[in-house]
């Protein structure tokens, strides 16, 4: 559960560290260091907008990974050290590094897996 009461489920989230679970909802993590939503028609506002405002307001987070369905397109908001956010946009032939949890992603590589593709 977000600190300002939100619960909210996220399609992918890494903790980096020991686990710290809200003690009203033990299924709910408090701490985590990156999420992952993909968007969806019906999420795409949601995600992008409130939802991403609550991750947010987290102080564990460092990354909020947007992830298209319907393009070859991934967004990453990172925690700059000064806590302001950025945003980048990665398309086809891009490369994301995943700063928070030392990865890097080749958008081509990520969809080829997933088959999607352009419309």
């Amino acid at each position: 559960m977000l600190e300002t009461g939100l619960a909210t489920y996220a399609d992918v989230s890494v903790i980096c560290g020991a686990v710290e679970r809200d003690p009203g909802s033990p299924t709910h993590v408090v701490n985590p260091t990156m999420v992952v939503e993909v968007l969806s028609s019906s999420t795409e506002d949601y995600d992008r907008g409130e939802k991403r405002e609550q991750y947010q307001r987290i102080p564990a987070l460092r990354e909020y990974v947007l992830v298209a369905q319907d393009s070859q397109r991934i967004e990453v908001w990172r925690r700059e050290a000064g806590g302001e956010w950025s945003h980048s946009s990665y398309e086809p032939g891009d490369a994301v590094v995943l700063d928070a949890i030392g990865c890097r992603l080749d958008v081509s590589e990520v969809y080829a897996v997933a088959d999607v593709h352009p419309r």
